[in-house]
This record gives structure tokens, sequence and C-alpha cells, in this order.
């Protein structure tokens, strides 16, 4: 699991550090935007497994209101992070 972890971990950070080098060069919107596509393209990939597809049916149905309130305001205090870490640094 601390494998797993540490993969993802560096995996964000790598996608930061790329995210940023175009931010400072091109339009942050336009930026943002494939950026959410490609975690989408990401998303629907992973749901191409029948498991993944029940897992996730499954904890939606059991928890809708509780993981789409925090999982709105995830996104809002990421893409917040965002705009001021490719802004004003």
């Amino acid at each position: 699991m601390v494998i797993l972890m540490l993969f993802c971990a560096l995996e964000i950070s790598l996608s930061s550090l790329i995210f940023k080098f175009f931010a400072v060069r091109d339009e942050f919107w336009i930026l943002t935007f494939w950026n959410f596509f490609g975690q989408a393209l990401f998303g629907v990939i992973l749901m191409l497994a029948a498991k993944n597809r029940k897992q996730f049916s499954e904890m939606n149905h059991a928890n809708a209101g509780a993981l789409l309130s925090v999982n709105i305001t995830n996104e809002l205090i990421n893409l917040g992070g965002w705009v001021c870490a490719t802004r004003f640094f």
C-alpha cells in the first residue's frame, strides 16, 4: 500500500510540475480544461473494467450525498490551490 501511495504522490508531483511549466507560458484556463479532460479520460479507461464499475456503482448508491458534497468541496479547494500556485508563484 505504501508503494502505491508513493507512486501516486510522485505522479501528482510530476503532473503539477508539467502543469506549472506550461501555465507560466500559456493560458491558465485552457490548460485547466485539458488537465481535467485527461483526468476524465483516465477515469473512463478505469471504468472499462466491470469490477471497477460495479464497485463504483455500489459505493455511489450507498453514500451519494456524502460523496458528492466531499467531492465538490475537494474540487473547489483543489482549483483554488491551482489558481494560487500558478498565478502568484
